[in-house]
């Protein structure tokens, strides 16, 4: 008998977008990737520190939330990414599909 039994398994082509954020604290290389699986929101990857987080626009609204997730350096620094992120993060209204 197996110890796990698959749930779900599902295979797409998601899209995936590299950046790299120079600021004044200093560079960041981010990965976003865009995929049908989370609900709307877009999974931001700090390749620096391999923290991963799903954020919307609205997500972006919350600095401290960001600083957290993505271990950025500061406050002010996660203001200033969040700003760049909302011209690269859809705002896609996710609604339930049940």
């Amino acid at each position: 008998m197996a110890l796990f039994e698959a749930v779900y398994e599902n295979t797409e082509q998601a899209q995936v977008r590299f950046i790299g954020v120079h600021t004044e604290e200093g560079l960041y290389d981010l990965g976003l990737l865009f995929s049908n699986q989370f609900f709307g929101k877009t999974m931001i990857i700090n390749l620096q520190t391999g923290r991963t987080a799903l954020a919307d626009a609205s997500d972006l609204a919350n600095p401290i939330w960001l600083k957290e997730a993505l271990q950025l350096k500061s406050e002010a620094e996660a203001e200033r990414l969040a700003h760049f992120l909302e011209d690269h993060i859809p705002s896609l209204p996710w609604k339930p599909e049940y």
